[in-house]
């Protein structure tokens, strides 16, 4: 892209010197020149090629798009623009490097909205717009010879900017100075409005409001950190403990579960959910919470130093720290996700759930899309054989099966195991305190505290069962046959054919799957709805929403017919496991590494950090478990479209 925005170059152009060499654009309140063989674009591509910018006549920002150089892409700017991890509204798996424009140390991010965020550093200011990062030369760099950016706020259509003892104020396109609160030390800022809270050592506490600066003292901390939901309710943390508030008045102590040697360095919050977090020690990380205004209380976290906070809603929130580690909360428990670094990370902020920047040493910027894999938590070490099926009770518990039964619980495993032999083949459940599991020879439920077994004898009526599923007062197992499960025995329901996946719908249908079809229970025998091919897993939302899966296809029901879905043309393999969480969000996995996503209409692969074949997955609320031959289970955790 050639562009020429400046005053000469326009005299020139309209003088005649350039024409037809260039050609004169115009749009958002500026003009620049492009080459003739090319198309004005909008800003800040201003720019490209004449297929690609007619792509996007008549569509916006974000949009697909496709052109003879672009076969998949989305508009920018007017322009369409093949995906990568530059560009807003591109969705990529786990916490993926920006091209930053800078080797500095980052210190800082805030989003502006969706698609523009700041972040500054030692001597640098970057700004974002949908596309990409570039150097804001309208920051006066030559402030920051030698003072790193602590504190970047955007609120109302300002953006506030912290550094050194001086702060800054993006208006009317360039940023200058607010005011210079020199030789006071302070630390950190925050802004509602155009209101301004800063914080320091020995108590130090200012406020700027209508063009004035106040200043007080409370206690003796040294605040660290500020944030808040209004001018009239803000919370400052630091050393000796130290949480205040702040109601837009007086500033008021509030009590925490903590050593008086504690030092507390960031604070953030969301729908009436209050996080702060530092060390307690020397080296031991503490993550405290407040919901709903009430007292605030510890949290169980992964070792890990926090810098900084951030969540787009109270189920969540990241927390990033030393050597590359981010965590992630979903409303239950900390788990800590995969990342590409090991510097670490200082500051991270989003614009929703599906859009999250963190900054780090040497530069880096990664962002986040809305999925991303955590760090597997070891399976117990005699787990060395294929598990057979995983199922979620809730975002922190999942029961995976194989030569036992094995329960991860918060960041570690149990074993469950029960007595059976010949290994256990399937499980469901209803909720942690009642999940159900089947094998060879005998079925056993959970109800809580103790697993007790629900079928010992009388097997011969269900030959090799290898899937499980229920309603709210029945259990279905499918295998040589279909069995059901009433509470007190096991009766068959259905013939003998060979069935490797069942699911039961809300109304009670019994939908199966096997090597001659797809069909459903009808009365004491099966309908077949598919024939001719072989499928190994089935699931649905209800009778108008079922999913098949099989070698390299997947079928879908909308209640009338079963039709054949597109896949991504790399799929080739035999698809093993179907869940979803509504009709319009449905994961199925398989052979060879292979996990499939549909939302919007589309099937999607999504890259994964670890090699063998998959076979079942499930999922409660954003943790979606998938289990693989090898006995290992991971987490992805998606939380947004």
């Amino acid at each position: 892209m050639i562009a020429m925005r400046s005053g000469a170059a326009l005299a020139l152009l309209l003088s005649g010197c350039l024409h037809p060499t260039v050609q004169e654009c115009s749009g958002g309140g500026q003009t620049w020149v492009c080459p003739s063989e090319q198309a004005c674009a909008q800003p800040p591509t201003f720019c490209s090629t004449p297929n690609e910018v007619g792509a996007c006549q008549g569509k916006v920002d974000d949009d697909p798009c496709s052109s003879s150089l672009v076969a998949d892409g989305l508009c920018v700017a007017g322009v369409c623009k093949a995906c990568s991890n530059e560009i807003s509204g591109c969705r990529l798996v786990g916490w993926n490097p920006m091209a930053s424009q800078t080797t500095s140390d980052l210190t800082a991010v805030a989003f502006v909205g969706d698609g523009e965020a700041y972040a500054g550093g030692n001597g640098t200011m970057l700004h974002y717009q949908r596309a990409g990062w570039i150097v804001d030369d309208t920051f006066p760099s030559a402030d920051l010879v030698g003072v790193p950016i602590t504190g970047l706020v955007a609120t109302q259509g300002n953006v506030y900017a912290f550094a050194g003892s001086s702060i800054y104020v993006h208006a009317g396109g360039a940023w200058s100075k607010l005011a210079d609160p020199t030789g006071l030390g302070y630390r950190a800022m925050w802004a509602s409005g155009d209101e301004v809270f800063i914080v320091g050592p020995a108590g130090k506490l200012g406020h700027y409001k209508a063009g004035l600066w106040s200043e007080t003292t409370f206690g003796t901390a040294s605040y660290n950190a500020i944030w808040g939901t209004s001018a009239n309710d803000v919370y400052a943390v630091g050393s000796q403990s130290s949480i205040v508030h702040f109601d837009g008045t007086t500033w008021t102590q509030v009590s925490a579960p903590l050593p008086g040697s504690a030092n507390l360095i960031t604070i953030t919050g969301v729908d009436g959910d209050v996080f702060t977090s530092g060390r307690a020690g020397s080296a031991t990380s503490v993550i405290l919470r407040s919901t709903a205004g009430g007292p605030f209380t510890m949290m169980t976290v992964p070792t890990n130093i926090t810098y900084a906070l951030w969540g787009s809603n109270k189920t969540n929130v990241f927390a990033v720290g030393d050597s590359g580690g981010i965590l992630h909360w979903d409303g239950v428990s900390w788990t800590k996700m995969q990342t590409s670094i090991t510097t670490q990370v200082v500051a991270v902020a989003g614009s929703s759930a599906a859009e999250v920047f963190a900054v780090s040493n040497a530069g880096a910027i990664l962002r986040f899309t809305g999925a991303g894999w955590a760090d597997p938590v070891a399976t117990p070490s005699h787990v060395t054989s294929k598990l057979a099926d995983v199922w979620a009770a809730a975002p922190n518990d999942v029961v995976a099966v194989g030569a036992g039964v094995f329960r991860l619980q918060g960041q570690a495993w149990v074993d469950n195991s029960i007595d059976f032999a010949g290994g256990v083949k399937a499980v469901w459940g209803r909720g942690t305190g009642d999940i159900e599991v089947i094998g060879q020879l005998a079925a056993a439920h959970w109800n809580g505290t103790a697993w007790s077994q629900t079928m010992t004898s009388g097997i011969g009526t269900l030959a090799a069962p290898v899937d499980l599923w229920g309603s709210s007062t029945a259990l279905y197992a499918a295998g040589a046959g279909i069995v059901e499960y009433n509470g007190s025995s096991w009766a068959s329901i259905a013939d003998q054919e060979v069935y490797v996946a069942d699911w039961v719908s809300p109304s009670g249908k019994v939908w199966v799957a096997g090597t001659k079809g797809v069909g459903h229970v009808d009365g004491g025998a099966v309908t077949r709805d598919v024939a001719g091919a072989a499928f190994r897993a089935i699931w649905g939302v209800d009778d108008q929403h079922v999913f098949a899966a099989g070698s390299a296809e997947i079928r879908a029901f909308d209640g009338t017919m079963w039709q054949a879905v597109k896949l991504p043309a790399t799929v080739g393999v035999q698809l093993d496991g179907l869940w979803g969480r509504d009709a319009n969000d449905v994961f199925a996995v398989g052979a060879a590494n292979t996990v499939l996503h549909y939302r919007a209409g589309l099937w999607r692969t999504i890259s994964t950090p670890f090699t063998g074949d998959l076979v079942s997955v499930s999922g409660m609320g954003a943790s979606i478990f998938v289990a693989t031959t090898d006995g290992n289970v991971y987490q992805l955790i998606d939380t947004a479209p």
